[in-house]
């Protein structure tokens, strides 16, 4: 079939419609049903498309009124355009029907079906996409929907347009949770995971991750056994790997590399991977998602100059939601209440929060400002990081350091001292 150049013209006129009936289609049903808590959150990061889309999810009317006179004005100037087209070739009394027979399909699959459809995938990112477009549209069109807003309103007396009370936020969500009526099924635990999952995008990582000076490293010159040693006494599948210093982290080793070398005598820099690095105010609701689609397991946390301050894994990320997973190969520390002799004493980790120590077991001890833990406690009072076998007696109680490093204490021992003798004793036991 020969076509003449207005003919084509007017064909490709008539596609560009389909295009943007599509558009007005798909983009209903993209802010529609788009992510309203991730919308929110980067409507109040300062993102002028989120906040335009934030228009619309609260006046759906206006977004509505615009999509609906969008679709429709090219649905008519299609169909006069093919009517046009074809009354040339079939005569004016077969032009209409052939035109319904041809356009029909074409409106239903191209311009409503399929891009309502591939809308519904990532529908927020689109969203974000096609809302300044929509926006001129939505100008464009004012004058016209805001006509027909005003005849729907004197056609049926008191209508204020779509009821928006289907819309839930955080708070919503919150709130619905506290009330009894509403939840009358869940459990408490079941009610703090649903808190958490509501505050996580409040998180950061910087909350969650374990401090580098808690971490099994590898130093990039030592060997591959030395890291065979380290992946059999911690059962760890990976390691960081340092140079110079633990703050400076190069690279991570882990054990899939590690068994496939056949020299155990080269250094892990030659088998150690890039390390996923990510900042430590980074959300930790971006970060799990993101860990997921990069499929990351571990990431380690740097502060504003670049170093080191700790990692995080998706294991941890999950535990956040969800409180705490053992696996096979988890090392556990001590617990306070573990009794290690009948004179009633407890081996706990001297990272332990004093607060907890006072709520739990009414174990009272003096807490500042600059530190928060049983090992923080003892480096106040001492000035200096006590040695391993160190004993400390304040406050009626007595601590030993069982287990510490140059840098830090790990374990403590703690009981109450029989006589109450008031002041500052400390020895060590060699």
């Amino acid at each position: 079939m020969n076509f003449s150049g207005m003919e084509l013209v007017l064909v490709v006129f008539s596609l560009l419609l389909l295009l943007l009936e599509a558009f007005f289609s798909g983009s209903e049903i993209a802010l529609l049903s788009s992510d309203l808590v991730r919308i929110g959150e980067l409507a109040r990061e300062g993102d002028s498309r989120a906040k335009k889309v934030n228009f619309f999810l609260k006046h759906p009317e206006r977004l509505l009124g615009t999509t609906l006179l969008g679709t429709n004005l090219c649905v008519v100037l299609n169909a006069s355009l093919i009517t046009y087209l074809l009354s040339g070739r079939v005569g004016r009394g077969h032009s209409e029907w052939v035109t319904t027979l041809i356009l029909s399909p074409m409106v239903l699959v191209f311009g409503e079906a399929i891009p309502k459809s591939l809308s519904q995938r990532r529908p927020t990112s689109l969203a974000l996409k096609v809302v300044t477009t929509l926006s001129w549209a939505y100008l464009a069109f004012r004058p016209f929907s805001t006509s027909l807003l005003a005849l729907a309103r004197l056609v049926v007396p008191g209508w204020k347009g779509i009821d928006q009370r289907f819309y839930f936020t955080r708070d919503d969500l919150a709130l619905l949770v506290e009330q009894e009526e509403g939840v009358a099924d869940l459990e408490e635990e079941e009610k703090e995971i649903i808190h958490k999952v509501i505050s996580l995008p409040e998180v950061r990582v910087r909350e969650t991750m374990k401090p580098i000076n808690q971490v099994v490293v590898l130093e990039e010159g030592e060997t591959v056994i030395r890291a065979v040693e380290i992946f059999h006494k911690w059962g760890y599948s990976r390691v960081p790997v340092y140079s110079g210093h633990v703050y400076n982290v190069v690279g991570v080793v882990t054990i899939y590399d590690i068994l496939k070398v056949e020299d155990p005598t080269i250094p892990v820099s030659e088998v150690k991977r890039p390390a996923y690095f990510i900042p430590e105010y980074k959300r930790v609701d971006e970060l799990l998602q993101e860990m997921k689609e990069e499929r990351v397991p571990m990431a380690v946390v740097v502060d504003e100059y670049g170093a080191a301050i700790g990692i995080t894994t998706v294991e941890d990320l999950v535990e956040e939601l969800v409180g705490e997973i053992e696996d096979d190969f988890d090392r556990s520390l001590p617990h306070v209440g573990e009794v290690l002799e009948e004179g009633g004493g407890y081996l706990v980790d001297a990272r332990i929060e004093l607060d907890l120590l006072g709520e739990e077991w009414g174990i009272k001890l003096p807490k500042e400002d600059i530190y928060e833990t049983i090992a923080g406690f003892l480096l106040y009072r001492l000035g200096r990081v006590p040695h391993q076998g160190e004993e400390v007696v304040l406050e009626g109680w007595r601590f030993r350091v069982v287990e510490a490093d140059p840098r830090s204490v790990r374990k403590v021992w703690l009981g109450r001292v029989k006589d109450e003798n008031v002041g500052f004793k400390k020895r060590r036991f060699e």
